[in-house]
């Protein structure tokens, strides 16, 4: 995912959170994450500059609305050969993304304030799960780990289409 495509994609999709229907975009996400996730897809990370602009601005823009898209960046990238780097290039693609919504949505007039003790709190348990998943990672074969990343994309995708209905 191209990072000059997410801020685009921000822009776009800030202009656009509060106008849009959050269950229908969360019902699309989660159908195309588990479509994703088992189909057969072409590589597209490394391969073309353009579809790296146009992923990072479509999936930060649906960002701006629904929330969550680290499922669908997950599907993007997981043509990466290399486990370490896929886990690697994901977290620095969801940093850039979330830091650019926190710029954007800062710039739109969100008080953050009130919510700052579960944003520290989010901060500590996501340097915990990085300490204990970077071990793991290490430890795990490859092929444990591809289809463990496929069981997680699926309880996701199926998780966000069960929020979208009910």
């Amino acid at each position: 995912m191209d990072s000059l495509g997410a801020v685009l994609g921000v822009i776009v999709g800030g202009q656009f959170a509060y106008l849009l229907p959050e269950h229908l975009f969360t019902l699309i996400i989660g159908c195309f994450v588990l479509i994703t996730a088992w189909l057969p897809q072409p590589r597209i990370v490394g391969e073309n500059r353009v579809v790296q602009f146009i992923g990072g601005a479509v999936i930060s823009a649906l960002s701006m609305v629904v929330g969550p898209t680290g499922p669908l960046i997950a599907t993007f990238i997981k043509g990466l050969a290399d486990r370490r780097q896929l886990v690697a290039t994901h977290a620095m693609l969801m940093t850039v993304q979330n830091l650019l919504k926190v710029i954007t949505f800062t710039a739109l007039g969100f008080a953050f304030a009130a919510y700052l003790p579960l944003v520290a709190a989010m901060i500590v348990a996501g340097f915990g799960g990085t300490a204990v998943g970077s071990h793991i990672l290490l430890k795990v074969p490859e092929r444990a780990f591809r289809i463990g990343f496929k069981v997680v994309l699926t309880v996701v995708a199926l998780d966000l289409i069960r929020q979208a209905l009910f």
